[in-house]
């Protein structure tokens, strides 16, 4: 499986609430959805629709959620077992860390970018610290 097709195959599960539903409940809730001109509203407009009806803050914070979790966990592993990492951790990580993947492919969706030019455009840039040696330090502007 490769970046896109896990794109995807993740996006078709993604059940969470669009902002368009959130916009229009909460005009529905103030009684202002009478009011609205549907004249001036162009829904074949595509682009448009779907950079309203995108929802980047669900997934984002799903991701932090769901990276606690991670770490939490993994903060457990170094306090209760020495640090030992056991067969039963990495089952756990598998599914904590496919969660995590998932988040973040509907991060990207959310943004209308691909896995695949954000792996590219990180590579890119660690390759260019590496050769500037930079690859240690702080900021993001190295």
């Amino acid at each position: 499986m490769n970046f896109q097709q896990y794109q995807e195959e993740a996006h078709s599960t993604a059940i969470y609430p669009d902002m368009i539903t959130l916009v229009l409940n909460r005009l529905l809730d103030a009684g202002l959805i009478e009011r609205l001109d549907w004249s001036t509203i162009d829904l074949n407009n595509h682009k448009k629709l779907c950079s309203i009806s995108n929802n980047p803050y669900y997934p984002a914070l799903g991701l932090g959620g769901e990276v606690g979790e991670y770490q939490n966990k993994l903060k457990k592993v170094q306090r209760d077992h020495g640090g030992e990492i056991t067969e039963e951790f990495k089952e756990f990580a598998k599914g904590e860390l496919g969660d995590i993947l998932w988040y973040l492919s509907e991060c990207a969706s959310s943004l209308d970018l691909s896995l695949e030019e954000i792996a590219k455009a990180n590579i890119e840039k660690l390759a260019s610290r590496k050769e500037r040696g930079k690859l240690q330090g702080e900021g993001d502007n190295r």
